[in-house]
């Protein structure tokens, strides 16, 4: 009887080739990544390693004036990708270097290897999804913020997804890692919010509102700084970096100043992830798209 169940369960296993697998994940990604160049089967000499290194699909595209390459890597097995295969990857993406990596199981993953995925000292921004997870929602999630008449397109970050739900501090929508919800993203004390500030005064700018919110935080024992960011044509940007002695973790705030309204993106971070959480950051203000809004449609 288990001699016929084995055989059962194989033939079903066979069922996808590994060709197709590959051919399916492929399709998926130039539907997922419309304007970047997605090619199989490419070779990069490893950096620390020194010998040719294949990646499955490797996907590359200019996103506000930068250059991004993702590597993704095709699974094809029988059981839950696993925390081994996922810390062997994490590897390879360091040796190509690759400034994000794709994990696609065909049988999905382990949640360990989901937090895996997530956690690691080296920064590589690494997400892992099953085939049908790629199919169904791959490439972010994305969501119509607005308020006061104004608003924004905004894409979820590499392995963030939005969250909708108003909350008491009255902000518009929250992010946080795909695979946690609110209360485990804030045990982890790695969570984002977007709100607006609307322009009733058009001599009012981005300078204005940053003296008044740091009016609230210079009352406390504080250490504000200043990063450049990316740069747009159609608004002014700028990052905040504050490390206040009672919050919970450091806060990146993200403004991109449009003729109307002023965005803004609320980032807590652990120290240990801040360069991965700056570049998260800096992609919702790179992509994020204008608009107004009119009887809570965008028109």
């Amino acid at each position: 009887m288990r001699l016929k169940n084995k055989s059962s369960s194989n033939k079903a296993y066979q069922k996808i080739t590994w060709g197709r697998y590959e051919t399916e994940v492929f399709e998926a990604c130039k539907i997922a990544f419309p304007n970047a160049s997605v090619v199989k089967n490419e070779k990069i000499r490893g950096r620390f390693s020194g010998r040719s290194r294949q990646i499955d699909i490797l996907i590359k595209e200019n996103i506000a004036g930068k250059n991004i390459s993702i590597a993704v890597d095709c699974k094809l097995y029988k059981k839950k990708a696993d925390v081994k295969q996922v810390e062997s990857f994490i590897g390879m993406l360091a040796d190509v270097g690759t400034d994000k990596g794709l994990m696609i199981s065909e049988k999905g993953y382990s949640e360990s290897a989901l937090k895996r995925a997530f956690n690691n000292p080296q920064h590589v921004e690494l997400d892992i999804y099953s085939l049908v997870e790629v199919k169904d929602q791959f490439h972010g999630d994305l969501a119509i913020t607005h308020a006061g008449g104004y608003g924004t397109v905004l894409v979820a970050p590499f392995g963030w997804i939005v969250d909708a739900k108003r909350r008491e501090d009255d902000s518009i929508c929250t992010l946080y890692q795909r695979g946690l919800n609110f209360e485990e993203a804030a045990a982890e004390k790695e969570l984002a919010y977007i709100n607006f500030w609307i322009k009733e005064n058009q001599d009012f700018h981005l300078d204005d509102l940053i003296r008044l919110q740091n009016a609230n935080i210079e009352d406390l024992k504080s250490s504000i700084k200043y990063r450049e960011s990316i740069t747009r044509n159609d608004a002014v940007t700028r990052i905040r970096i504050s490390e206040v002695e009672t919050y919970p973790a450091i806060e990146l705030t993200g403004f991109v100043e449009f003729n109307d309204f002023i965005f803004f993106c609320v980032w807590f971070s652990r120290e240990v992830n801040l360069k991965r959480n700056i570049r998260k950051l800096e992609s919702i203000m790179s992509s994020i798209i204008p608009l107004k809004v009119k009887n809570q449609r965008a028109i």
